[in-house]
């Protein structure tokens, strides 16, 4: 509790995709759990626990992107 952050977004849509979530810790980008898939149209959501100035972003392997980095305020 506090610190419950939800992460939603959209990967693509119209269809299912694979993601991996990742947080920047320690002047690197690390996975937070394993990787998850989208709904079938290509939404996904997870909570987490996050400080302000957190930053996630997403890696996308079937499309070989990341995503835009979110700052958790």
């Amino acid at each position: 509790t506090g610190l419950t952050t939800v992460l939603w977004g959209q990967v693509r849509p119209g269809t299912t995709n694979r993601y991996r979530l990742l947080r920047f810790a320690d002047g690197r980008w690390a996975p937070v759990g394993a990787d998850r898939w989208t709904t079938a149209r290509g939404y996904l959501q997870r909570a987490v626990r996050a400080a302000p100035g957190t930053r996630y972003r997403l890696w996308i392997p079937a499309a070989h992107t990341y995503s835009a980095i979110l700052t958790i305020r």
